[in-house]
């Protein structure tokens, strides 16, 4: 008789249980992605809030660069003081058609390899197909 009383007992307590770990599981699961969504927009906007005014001095060189006529020495002048008034920027790199490239080092076509050719670079093809501004990996 006892044992007609334990095993139905036990069902249910196991049954209970088993839901609890269920309902346990899915709310870990419904925090777990909840946070993950919180860590995701704040990483987003993070970056996003470290590049825009990266962002804004590459739009404002590209066009002060495109709408003046200047000597290489003033180019690598200005390239300079873009690269030392925006935070966080390591160099600030022009590219031509006409394959003559400049960066804020310094170093113009005449300091680069034998047959340098800013047109054939990744960060060069990606930027002339882009309407506006591109994103390109980490140039090492």
């Amino acid at each position: 008789m006892l044992t007609i009383l334990i095993v139905p007992i036990l069902l249910i307590w196991g049954g209970v249980n088993i839901h609890s770990y269920n309902r346990s599981e899915s709310m870990l699961e419904d925090q777990i992605m909840d946070t993950l969504r919180y860590a995701a927009s704040s990483s987003s906007a993070q970056i996003y809030n470290q590049l825009k005014p990266k962002e804004e001095a590459a739009v404002l060189t590209a066009k002060y660069l495109g709408n003046v006529e200047i000597d290489q020495q003033a180019e690598l002048a200005f390239l300079k003081s873009a690269k030392e008034a925006t935070d966080g920027v390591q160099s600030v790199y022009t590219g031509y058609a006409n394959r003559t490239a400049a960066d804020s080092q310094g170093d113009t076509e005449k300091n680069k390899p034998q047959g340098y050719d800013p047109t054939s670079r990744t960060w060069y093809k990606t930027a002339m197909a882009a309407d506006g501004v591109a994103y390109t990996p980490v140039y090492e």
